[in-house]
């Protein structure tokens, strides 16, 4: 157990189970993808990853790591990524994950179904479940109420394997106290750290600036570019080419009755004892008493509900006399509203309490429901309608000028043709994106995947079309020495510094272990000399800073190895080390985080049990996967 924990040390700690909504979206495919994606791009025991599948994870993984990185997402590191292979193994890993639930008999009732998803706040207004609020995030998000709920099934099916599989993992106390040990150990050092920056005695020769660029060439090569062509569509061109009649109008306003129906409201003032959820008897009953002291000033007393709120209400609407203004039943949680629409305006009720505290209500209005007369929504209704026709009008202009792009085998021409502007752009990279172009990132992407003058169908960012062309193909090229010169001189200057930096930690550790102390034997070189303080394993080490392959040489020295037997390549230079003192944590620091440390190691046991599983089912698997995909 103890190696199991070193060698996971350096690694994330597993941070919990993925929210529900997340895995909904790691199981469900959006997008618009060309036909050829239909094509199988792999296999797992009969069951086909289709290529659509393939893009939108590929997709996914990489708009996730665009976020991550930034722009230092360049092509060498996104080789490194290789997220073709990641995205391809993420997809083989669902599938056997679902086949294996399958053939458990695992399964997800509708009721558990209903019970997850009203659970999401997102999905709840003050606590509830909120259909309205429920479709209208879905339809923001382009999916259906069916799918969204098909990848919720299939995430609690995930879920339930995973239980079943680590259900039965524990940690024991002795497992627990020896990664307590372990992770909570102190030491000091000290040690010279030789940095290459700020070495000027090394300047390279021109015989050997040539040498590193034809040994390096790869390393200057520009990238594929393109250059697009595209026809922005909008339907507030189109405004003025449209009418609404009165006879629309009342049709609209008549087939949406829903949407200007105005429920029941109710005016009043409130004022609050609070008390928390989980409050004793005891504190329970001193609130009522407190509240049924108020209610009886402001009833049998006879004194002014809103200046006795001021006074004792315990609620943010205090200083406004209580006084909430008008909700409906929804705006208000289920004791309160319950109550308030029973009331008659001028009516105090006596204490009510709810998840907040006890509550006196007065009511002084109740508004009842009404529909919103035309008159008042004409306006509205026409600039919608217009805003709609427009729409339709942009969408069929798009498919014309689609249409007419076809036919001249020039996305320019077209719009030329129909009044539209072209616009070309400069030659980009698959990592650029065109700023201001709302669906500059779809462009992009499916322009790399196009051969050159091909024309995209319309693609549609919000309520714009597009239509592009690849314009031109830039291959990737080497660029002549003379042109990359400067970079070439400058990387391997670097290069002799860090070479140069490294040989002298070297030849100072030479010394160091023939028994020289670390300062005589640091004599004449550039070495800085660095005694810390105490530090863990984890973390910045005191006047170095973050410095993880420092940390973990020296969490690997001992009273009879108090050197470290190599030069540590640190990211800020070269470290020959040398152990001052260890210290162990105190046996009491474990009483006060053994239960947090169970959990902890609880989590990461299930992962590593979890995985293995997984890892072993996928070798039982008939996995076939087509090599297209991942090149």
């Amino acid at each position: 157990m103890l190696q199991f924990m070193r060698n996971k040390a350096s690694s994330i700690i597993i941070k919990g189970i993925l929210s529900l909504v997340i895995l909904a979206f790691i199981f469900l495919g959006i997008g618009n993808f060309r036909e050829q994606q239909e094509v199988t791009a792999a296999t797992v025991n009969e069951e086909i990853v289709t290529g659509r599948e393939f893009q939108y994870t590929y997709q996914r993984l990489l708009d996730t790591y665009r976020q991550q990185f930034g722009g230092a997402l360049n092509d060498d590191l996104l080789k490194m990524l290789n997220l073709k292979e990641q995205a391809m193994n993420q997809l083989i890993s669902e599938k056997i994950i679902l086949q294996q639930a399958d053939k458990l008999g695992l399964n997800v009732s509708d009721s558990e179904l209903a019970a997850t998803i009203s659970s999401i706040p997102a999905f709840q207004n003050n606590g509830r479940f909120d259909k309205n609020r429920y479709n209208r995030l879905l339809q923001s998000n382009r999916m259906t109420a069916a799918a969204f709920e098909q990848s919720q099934k299939q995430a609690l099916l995930v879920n339930k394997l995973r239980t079943l599989i680590t259900d039965s993992v524990l940690v024991s106390e002795n497992e627990a106290r020896q990664w307590f040990d372990w992770e909570n150990a102190r030491v000091k050092i000290t040690t010279a750290v030789f940095r290459a920056e700020g070495r000027t005695d090394v300047e390279p020769a021109e015989a050997a600036v040539a040498a590193y660029y034809e040994e390096h060439k790869d390393q200057y090569k520009t990238p594929e570019k393109r250059k697009i062509t595209y026809v922005r569509v909008a339907p507030k061109r189109y405004l003025s080419e449209v009418k609404v009649t009165e006879g629309e109008i009342a049709e609209f306003y008549q087939a949406n009755q829903q949407l200007y129906w105005n429920e029941e409201t109710v005016e009043a003032r409130h004022i609050l004892v609070s008390l928390e959820k989980d409050a004793d008897e005891a504190r329970v009953e001193e609130a009522r008493q407190k509240a049924a002291d108020i209610y009886a000033m402001v009833t049998d007393g006879g004194k002014d509900f809103a200046e006795t709120a001021r006074q004792y209400s315990e609620g943010p609407s205090a200083d406004e006399g209580g006084y909430l203004g008008a909700f409906t039943r929804e705006d208000m949680v289920a004791p309160f509203s319950e109550k308030a629409f029973s009331m008659a305006p001028g009516e105090i009720s006596e204490p009510v309490r709810s998840q907040f505290g006890w509550h006196i209500i007065k009511v002084e209005k109740i508004n009842p429901a009404f529909t919103t007369p035309l008159d008042e929504v004409r306006a509205e209704i026409e600039k919608q309608l217009l805003n709609q026709k427009a729409g339709e009008y942009a969408y069929e202009e798009a498919l014309t000028l689609f249409d007419m792009a076809l036919d001249t085998d020039s996305v320019e021409q077209a719009a030329a043709a129909r009044n539209l502007t072209a616009v070309t752009t400069d030659a980009i990279t698959q990592n650029d994106t065109l700023a201001d172009v709302e669906a500059g990132r779809t462009m992009v992407r499916q322009a790399f995947e196009f051969a050159e003058k091909e024309i995209s169908d319309v693609i549609t960012e919000g309520n714009t079309h597009f239509v592009f062309q690849v314009a031109e193909v830039v291959p990737a090229a080497v660029p002549p020495l003379e042109s990359v010169r400067a970079l070439v001189v400058q990387d391997l200057r670097e290069q002799m510094r860090q070479a140069a930096a490294q040989a002298e930690a070297e030849s100072v550790l030479e010394k160091v272990k023939a028994g020289q102390p670390l300062n005589a034997a640091c004599s004449g070189t550039q070495a800085e000399i660095v005694a810390t303080g105490f530090f863990g394993r984890t973390g910045e080490i005191p006047d170095i800073g973050n410095e993880p392959a420092l940390s973990r040489a020296a969490f690997d020295l001992t009273e009879n190895q108090p050197v470290a037997p190599d030069v540590v390549e640190g990211r800020t230079g070269y470290y020959v080390v040398v152990l001052n003192d260890r210290k162990a944590p105190d046996a009491s620091g474990f009483e006060e985080k053994r239960d947090a440390v169970i959990r902890r190691l609880t989590a990461q046991k299930k992962n590593e049990v979890f995985m293995s599983w997984l890892e072993a089912m996928r070798q039982e698997s008939d996995i076939t996967m087509e090599e297209a995909f991942l090149r």
